[in-house]
């Protein structure tokens, strides 16, 4: 089973006034198109970083993206990060208890998210 990552020291390049994970947290909700660009560029500098895909996650899910949320946890699983650790983040589990509540995935796509690894409907 892979070990779950709760935090990452910031990189020199994040601390040099790019903007880092932190920096983009508070865009989540209110700037998600944003927020989402910005973890791209984080997967791009660590590919194996949990946490900006789970955030990512919630990002592309307040945009309504959900078939790009597959495609990310299959990027991520590609990428070596089993995508049950996305639940270590406060902000994902909020997402998967507004989803489990709200049910906005489409049950078939939601179906396809649990075969890749990630379960929407379960409410947890």
């Amino acid at each position: 089973e892979t070990p779950i990552v709760t935090e990452r020291p910031q990189s020199p390049r994040e601390s040099q006034g790019r903007p880092g994970i932190s920096d983009t947290t508070g865009e989540i909700e209110g700037q998600p198109s944003r927020a989402h660009q910005l973890f791209q560029m984080a997967h791009r500098q660590d590919p194996q970083n949990a946490r900006a895909y789970a955030l990512d996650m919630v990002a592309l899910y307040h945009m309504n993206q959900f078939g790009e949320m597959l495609a990310l946890i299959q990027k991520a699983k590609a990428n070596g990060v089993n995508p049950r650790a996305f639940s270590a983040y406060p902000r994902f589990r909020m997402m998967l208890k507004e989803e489990a509540r709200a049910r906005r995935i489409p049950p078939a796509l939601a179906e396809r998210m649990k075969a890749a690894g990630q379960d929407f409907h379960s409410g947890e």
